[in-house]
């Protein structure tokens, strides 16, 4: 049973099983009725920051899976900035991760437009 034929509901169940599998909090998206967003979780600590990242995931037709990756530093004094990119070693770790999920529930994580050249889809 080919997941392109499943239902757009029956893919977003599976995101979000996948999402828990990796030990994030899933949650329905505000932005669109086919997406979930996660609470923010700790990655990093390094003592007058910490990095905080929260997901967006869009699972589609086919069995892809769209993830928006949003880091922030939040610091000792309360105060949050958003954060241009991940350090290379924590958006390995965190992508590795779910990426492992999202394989083990039948999904396949979309990459850049360049990877998806590459890939030739």
């Amino acid at each position: 049973d080919s997941l392109s034929e499943w239902p757009a509901d029956a893919l977003l169940l599976r995101a979000e099983q996948a999402l828990r599998r990796a030990d994030w909090e899933p949650m329905p998206s505000p932005y669109s009725e086919h997406g979930l967003v996660t609470e923010a979780k700790t990655v990093g600590n390094i003592g007058v920051y910490r990095t905080d990242v929260s997901l967006e995931v869009v699972p589609f037709q086919g069995g892809f899976v769209r993830v928006l990756v949003h880091p922030y530093r939040r610091y000792l004094t309360g105060g949050r900035s958003k954060l241009p990119y991940l350090a290379p070693g924590l958006r390995r770790a965190i992508l590795s991760e779910l990426e492992t999920a999202f394989e083990a529930e039948g999904l396949q994580m979309l990459g850049t437009a360049r990877q998806r050249h590459q890939a030739g889809t």
